[in-house]
């Protein structure tokens, strides 16, 4: 029998931020998996998959379900392209249950196969009721700890040998102590487990050595009646010891050593084969109201899928978007209750919910979304402005969009980096609203729909060759070369985007048009000049309700007589203006800051009430703009390692494609819209 009891002790070293360590005794037991059937037949104290004083439950380790542990781990290393077996010999170190406990912070594997170490296994469990497996396969490398692996993914050795230690790496991966973040590599070392347990575990930070731990068998015995019996006697509370221990380490290293708490993040590797699934109090409470909302639910149908792989549908009596929804975290549902949309979005970047599409999700709650200016029941409109005024006051952080802050703003997003914007936008470098011959046809050319609404916009605005124009929010400069080349008129662009005035300088002196081009890093609100047309593509979204009189103002001033103006920009319904502008969301927070969204009621009250302006024409392309992001969001994911090549992460890319996906949703709904709106002098307008 190779079977064996193991007395051993467990050693923990910190070395930074600052240094701690600890040493307990244990016992643990080494099995060969093979030999459980007949171990639970000859053993009385012992028992596989069924209670007794010692016991092992094959349920207990690696994926759920109740298959053999050798099921399981053929399983796994198959899925990392590694054959297991069934003549291959599976030695397993782990703490059985006592009394039907056992909690074991790892485990680990070694497999032979005619006599030669074929790989290796570390089972980590953490105390917030997750598993990773981390998959060693080979005989193991001599390779320096300095040179440890920074790749994705498990590193496979690079030397085949049979003297032990075995050596591996791989990078960090699971989340297990919340006093280290998720930084760093592993290098294990495995001692031959037929001859004695002797397992290391480094983790580096760079070069830097960060933590060890130890496993050291002191003696060795047969797995019999009398050893086990003899064991837990002498030794009777070593196994309900390990999580009291683990606590009281945690208490000694952050408040004792005042080492710094690491909220645990979701989950993201294959091989974090179990997930909490429980829930509390809180997030069971926060998940009834939910549901309960969900069934009042009219349009289309909701599949939500929920962390224990259960599903709940919700079904509208009414035709409209069907989604599907996957909750990894019971969290997720405490977030929306307590931050709305917010709370929906940040979830998803911390990976707490994904869908196959989230367009077609977003359009269901929209579709389904009880927001209007007013409601029949006061209460009702008191909390709804209440719970967003809170919300406003705890995520809206941006400053106000006076010129300080504006310039603050625009930076924020627009100043990003150049190189990124061109990973997803057309050649022209265009970021706003294209216009399409057939506005849903995804595949028609994005480019020569951006020349396309350049013209109509020009010709909205009947730009000719005499004239001087002005362009409020000129972006990259596409529109500024394309209708100065085009209509051989003369251009004045502002931004307040320093890599825009950059980039928009540069394209104008390659396109030799300096002597028809000005591009000025500048606030729209200094210029003083008169111009004889005006255009402002969605920029409007960007001044903010308390600044909307100040812009129309401006834009008069700047009007000669017989001017037009011409503005693109995206609109939120009438009906939503009020309340949206109590309250802050997603978008505002994480894309846009100082960003609001005007409403085509609120610029006419503005226009009429502040101005002599008059609004000449309006036309609607919101369908136009979902077409535009749909294919700014597929290019965005197929450039994605020229991004990341940016130093921009995975977070960022969740981010991202949430705006760009929840934005399509809004303009596929008729949430949002996106307007033409030509404005002239009154006086003008009523000689005409």
């Amino acid at each position: 029998m190779n079977s064996r009891l193991l007395t051993c002790r467990v050693q923990h070293q910190r070395f930074t931020p600052k240094e701690h360590s600890f040493s307990y005794p244990l016992y643990t037991c080494l099995f060969d998996i093979d030999e459980l059937p007949l171990l639970n037949t000859q053993l009385r104290l012992f028992g596989h998959n069924k209670k007794r004083l010692l016991s092992l439950h094959d349920a207990d380790y690696l994926e759920r379900g109740s298959e053999t542990i050798r099921t399981k781990l053929t399983h796994l290393f198959s899925a990392k392209n590694v054959e297991l077996r069934a003549t291959d010999t599976v030695f397993l170190v782990t703490s059985a249950r006592f009394l039907n406990y056992a909690f074991n912070p790892v485990c680990f594997y070694w497999i032979f196969r005619d006599e030669a170490l074929h790989g290796c296994a570390a089972e980590v469990n953490n105390t917030f009721g997750e598993k990773h497996i981390y998959i060693l396969p080979g005989s193991g490398s001599m390779a320096k700890k300095a040179e440890l692996s920074q790749e994705n993914d498990t590193s496979h050795p690079t030397a085949s040998t049979d003297v032990f230690p075995a050596q591996y790496s791989s990078p960090k991966q699971f989340h297990v102590s919340p006093f280290m973040d998720m930084q760093g590599s592993y290098a294990f070392s495995f001692e031959d487990i037929r001859q004695t347990l002797d397992v290391t575990v480094t983790l580096y930070h760079d070069t830097t050595k960060a933590f060890e731990a130890t496993l050291i068998e002191e003696e060795r015995f047969p797995l019999a009646d009398a050893t086990l019996l003899k064991t837990v006697v002498t030794k009777p509370f070593t196994t309900h010891l390990t999580m009291p221990r683990i606590l009281w380490q945690a208490g000694k290293i952050h408040l004792g050593k005042g080492i710094r708490y690491h909220p645990k993040p979701e989950p993201d590797n294959d091989m974090t084969i179990r997930h909490k699934t429980t829930i509390s109090r809180k997030d069971k409470l926060a998940f009834a109201i939910i549901k309960r909302v969900l069934n009042k639910v009219r349009y289309g149908q909701l599949t939500l899928i929920l962390p224990d792989d259960t599903s709940v549908h919700f079904t509208g009596t009414l035709p409209g978007p069907t989604a599907s929804i996957s909750v990894h975290s019971y969290a997720l549902f405490r977030n929306i209750l307590l931050h709305g949309d917010i709370g929906l979005g940040e979830g998803y970047t911390q990976k707490l919910w994904e869908s196959k599409d989230v367009v077609s999700l977003i359009q269901f709650f929209l579709k389904n979304r009880k927001i209007y200016a007013t409601s029949s029941n006061f209460l009702q409109n008191i909390w709804a402005y209440g719970t967003g005024l809170v919300r406003k006051q705890v995520h809206a952080t941006a400053p106000h969009n006076d010129q300080a802050g504006s310039k603050a703003n625009i930076a924020a997003h627009y100043d990003l980096s150049n190189d990124l914007f061109r990973c997803f936008l057309d050649p022209t470098l265009t970021y706003s609203c294209a216009l399409f011959l057939e506005p849903d046809n995804v595949h028609e050319n994005l480019t020569e729909a951006q020349l396309r609404k350049n013209r109509e916009l020009a010709d909205k605005a009947g730009i000719s060759a005499t004239d001087h124009v002005l362009e409020v929010g000129c972006g990259w400069g596409g529109f500024a070369e394309q209708t100065a080349k085009e209509r051989g008129c003369k251009v004045t662009g502002v931004t307040l985007s320093q890599e825009q005035y950059d980039y928009a300088t540069q394209r104008i002196q390659q396109a030799g048009l300096e002597h028809l081009v000005d591009i000025q890093l500048l606030d729209y609100r200094n210029l003083t000049s008169q111009y004889d047309k005006i255009v402002s593509i969605e920029m409007l979204e960007a001044v903010g309700h308390k600044f909307h009189a100040e812009y129309f103002q401006q834009l008069e001033k700047l009007l000669n007589p017989k001017g037009k103006i011409a503005i693109q920009t995206i609109t939120i319904k009438d009906s939503l203006y009020n309340r949206y502008c109590c309250r802050t969301d997603w978008l505002r927070k994480h894309i846009f800051p100082g960003g609001e969204l005007p409403s085509l009621s609120r610029i006419c009250t503005v226009v009429s009430g502040n101005t002599g302006l008059a609004l000449e024409r309006v036309d609607a392309y919101g369908q136009h703009y979902a077409n535009t992001l749909s294919q700014w969001r597929e290019k965005f994911n197929s450039s994605w390692s020229d991004v990341e090549q940016l130093g921009f992460d995975e977070e960022f890319k969740r981010t991202w494609n949430y705006y760009l996906a929840s934005c399509e949703a809004g303009f596929l709904q008729g949430h949002i819209d996106d307007l033409h709106i030509l404005l002239t002098h009154a006086e003008h307008t009523l000689k005409m």
